[in-house]
């Protein structure tokens, strides 16, 4: 036996022989194993074809066994070739005969599916079974479903005989074959049975987790409902217990798309009032540099609702994410439309519900909403809650035992696109990839990846040059060990402060030469920097810097006025803070905002610089950008700052995207359909 799937996979494998499998069977398994992501040929899967002719004269179209390897220690088949599955004819196969009918000689039983062939719904004549990530290149989930018309006429034998029973009984992986195009069979490793629906004619099949992550034995009982809505430590704490082995659980069984996502269980005790709280929540966030409860995240809650205690699972804002209620007033009424039709997809039963503190609360069952004028309202005041999610009845979760893990992750599966769209995940894609397909910032058509890689690469350069320098000078200016030149050299190296019109009012004769202020006017800028938390910490220091330098008289009359004020006072924020501020000029990032789909600034809003800061971290903080433009860049100490990048795409970025003929909105309806060419 090879051991390059390793010993404890073959372990796990091969104990499996307990309920009935055949040895063979499991090696084959294992075949799966080592050469998932290949494209095999044929014969590898069905067998080689077997020359001559029968006794009638007609060309023999049987394939020989193919023989034992370094993994399959005899006789073996993949799959028969025809899409859908296949179980061996036996427990082994000892020889093949080719004057007999079937020439295949087996020994024993195997009750087993032991593999299945799937591909897209351009093949075949059949409907889209399979479901890819993002990018295209890993598998999600398979919905191997059978016509019920056809079943009565003529039943399908892999269900009226348990093969694919026994195989989720048992917790026994598949193999899946992927046709990609005809004949050519890419191998997708192994996959898992986890949802079976009550005629048996429909299977929900994802990729299988070794070391027995999958085989999920947490279900809810009925004393976890009994202990909700007490406050009584000792009934927190078991609930507070079993929410943390839920989360053991579920962390292994959730889709591909949370690859970086934290998870989390809600803290027993309310920090604020000392007491214990009367629920219990799980949470699911991905954004490490803020507060879980100031992002909109996936959340599973008991608790109790007008006298009834219910599960929930699904899409959660809490009251305390202040940012992305903010960001949901600026996108969701252009995204209203598409975010409804979304939320009508979902099946029937979800409930949307809009919780205001001051107000009428409500709750919509998805199949009911008309529109989100209600919402969108709501949502302007500071505070509001906004929950998309499915409803669990204490018997229905009882009732579920171990199958509540797969029906919280098909929740959370098919909330994600909706995720994607509030979060702003699609528009941050579909932007990245509109700019890439641009004639005027990728004239040379080079792959996305590649594109990437170069896309305003002197801009971003010179920020990770030039700004740690400034930040030095800065704190030495301000703690009088340097003199101004020593603060305008470091100027003039970066690309947005040397701008003509603004470096000739800093250097001779400007601020730094003709203002004894000039060193009270920095530090208005910087103090109390490092307790800021978020760009709105820093509001006051703007403010007070903005009217100290629009106050100063330069000779000739001249003044430092408020563009040029923005963009020093902004340089030197990113210098200090590169985790909170971007450099700003106004038509810079109303561009980038407006290629995007939202905006930063509300009418008459006089403070661009926190603006900016605010829109920047909203899109660096996607796994979107992430995923385009994460890892390039790194400062001398070995620091990442995307808000840098993200800066330098801003300054480069300024005709528009007017000559893609693909529309921003068709993009985004690609990446949540699964578009492959659009990853």
């Amino acid at each position: 036996m090879s051991l390059k799937i390793g010993k404890e996979k073959m372990d796990e494998l091969y104990a499996l022989e307990k309920h009935g499998v055949p040895r063979t069977h499991l090696e084959v398994l294992m075949w799966f194993d080592v050469h998932k992501g290949e494209v095999v040929d044929i014969d590898n899967v069905q067998g080689k074809k077997v020359g001559g002719r029968n006794k009638d004269g007609n060309l023999l179209q049987r394939r020989a066994p193919i023989p034992a390897n370094d993994i399959v220690n005899g006789l073996h088949y993949i799959h028969n070739g025809v899409r859908g599955s296949y179980k061996p004819g036996g427990a082994k196969l000892v020889g093949y005969d080719k004057t007999r009918n079937p020439p295949q000689i087996w020994e024993g039983k195997d009750q087993f599916t032991q593999a299945i062939q799937t591909g897209d719904d351009t093949l075949d004549g059949y409907g889209k079974e399979i479901t890819f990530d993002e990018e295209y290149e890993t598998w999600l989930k398979i919905d191997y479903e059978h016509d019920a018309t056809r079943h009565e006429k003529t039943p399908y034998t892999e269900i009226t005989k348990g093969e694919l029973q026994r195989c989720y009984d048992n917790k026994i992986p598949i193999g899946i074959i992927y046709i990609k195009s005809k004949g050519v069979n890419e191998i997708l490793g192994l996959g898992m049975i986890t949802k079976i629906s009550e005629n048996k004619l429909n299977y929900t099949i994802k990729p299988y987790d070794w070391n027995g992550k999958i085989d999920s034995q947490f279900q809810f009982v009925k004393k976890d409902f009994d202990v909700t809505g007490s406050i009584a430590k000792s009934k927190a704490k078991y609930r507070h217990q079993r929410f943390k082995d839920l989360a053991s659980v579920l962390a292994n069984n959730y889709g591909q798309y949370f690859y970086n996502y934290t998870l989390y269980v809600g803290r027993v005790l309310n920090q604020g009032t000392k007491t214990y709280h009367p629920h219990s929540w799980l949470g699911i966030y991905s954004d490490d540099t803020r507060p879980r409860d100031h992002q909109y995240q996936f959340k599973i809650s008991l608790h109790t609702l007008n006298k009834k205690k219910e599960l929930t699972a699904g899409l959660w804002l809490d009251g305390n994410a202040n940012d992305v209620r903010k960001q949901l007033c600026n996108t969701l009424p252009r995204q209203k439309d598409e975010a409804l039709q979304m939320i009508k997809k979902l099946p029937p039963g979800y409930l949307v519900a809009s919780m205001p503190r001051k107000g009428d609360r409500t709750f919509t069952k998805v199949e009911d909403l008309e529109n989100l004028d209600k919402i969108i309202e709501d949502l302007a005041q500071k505070g509001t809650e906004l929950h998309i999610y499915r409803s669990f009845s204490q018997a229905e979760s009882l009732d579920l035992k171990t199958d509540i893990i797969g029906e919280f992750s098909e929740t959370f599966d098919n909330l994600v696109p909706l995720h994607r769209l509030l979060t702003g995940e699609t528009l941050v894609d579909a932007w990245i990839q509109k700019l890439a397909k641009s004639t005027e910032y990728n004239p040379d058509s080079k792959p996305l990846e590649e594109w990437c890689d170069d896309f305003a690469r002197g801009e971003i350069q010179n920020r990770y040059d030039t700004l740690p320098n400034i930040g030095s000078a800065v704190f030495s200016f301000v703690m009088g060990e340097s003199a101004p030149a020593d603060l305008l050299k470091a100027f003039s190296k970066n690309d947005v402060l040397r701008d003509n019109y603004l470096y000739q009012k800093l250097g001779k004769p400007g601020l730094f030469t003709e203002n004894p202020e000039a060193k009270k006017i920095i530090d208005q800028i910087i103090q109390h920097h490092p307790v800021w938390q978020k760009p709105e910490d820093a509001t006051g220091n703007v403010t007070n810097a903005m009217k100290s330098l629009t106050d100063v008289k330069l000779s000739g009359g001249q003044v430092f006025q408020p563009h040029f004020a923005k963009v020093l006072i902004s340089t030197v924020l990113s210098s200090i803070r590169p985790d909170l501020f971007v450099d700003y000029r106004k038509n810079r990032w109303n561009e980038l905002a407006k290629q995007i789909g939202t905006s930063f600034m509300e009418d008459g809003e006089e403070d661009g610089v926190i603006a900016a800061a605010e829109l920047a971290q909203s899109i660096t903080k996607t796994n979107s950008f992430k995923k385009y433009f994460g890892g390039k860049y790194k400062d001398a100490s070995g620091n990442e700052h995307l808000l840098w990048v993200l800066a330098g795409i801003a300054w480069v970025i300024r005709g528009g995207l007017d000559n893609v003929d693909e529309n921003l909105s068709d993009v985004a309806d690609k990446i949540l359909s699964g578009d492959p060419e659009n990853g």
